[in-house]
């Protein structure tokens, strides 16, 4: 038991000193200071905005790894622990029907989350302003937005996304925990007694 107590100690103290780098600019305040891309993203009503290409493929994000065809990514390098919570408005709107299935997704690391597609949202439909919120099960390193035609390069989708934001726990919010870990050690010890 007491060993039990004492790895949850040391595992909860190297939570302390993990480093955390919180995203910059997720409201795009700053235009799209902190942010790389590809293809066509600018920012358009405090929004970053991406668009699936139409114009110039020399230029787009090729998206043929994602089954998709040509596109933009918006994309943000960071380390967030797990346990951070990662939240932020969006919307998709395209001018696309299927079966031209044109897509936005969300990428963390290695994982990705279908945010919208024509699918789900009709032929030359929009989902209006959602908000996205997870809380990291895994340490994430790179955050990024994708946008994509599919099959098709003839009519341009959009991704808008804003207010992006990484909370992670205080240090304060370990120490907690780490005196509530040490005070339950210390009625189980008193209890073996």
């Amino acid at each position: 038991m007491m060993n039990k107590i004492i790895f949850a100690l040391m595992a909860a103290a190297g939570l302390i000193s993990a480093p955390a780098h919180a995203l910059n600019n997720g409201d795009f305040s700053s235009g799209l200071t902190g942010w790389s891309s590809s293809g066509i993203v600018t920012t358009s009503n405090g929004a970053a905005a991406l668009f699936s290409s139409i114009t110039n493929e020399n230029t787009a994000f090729n998206t043929s790894g994602l089954l998709g065809t040509f596109g933009a990514t918006l994309y943000q390098d960071v380390t967030l622990a797990s346990g951070a919570t990662l939240a932020f408005d969006w919307k998709f709107t395209t001018q696309d029907h299927l079966p031209f299935n044109d897509f936005a997704l969300l990428t963390l690391g290695g994982n990705q989350v279908v945010l919208s597609n024509v699918e789900l949202v009709g032929n030359q439909g929009s989902t209006g302003w959602q908000h996205y919120s997870t809380i990291l099960s895994a340490p994430v390193s790179r955050i990024a937005f994708v946008v994509s035609n599919q099959r098709d390069n003839d009519v341009s989708t959009a991704l808008y996304i804003d207010n992006v934001t990484a909370a992670v726990p205080e240090p304060e919010t370990y120490a907690m925990l780490l005196a509530g870990l040490g005070l339950m050690a210390g009625i189980a010890r008193r209890k073996q007694k």
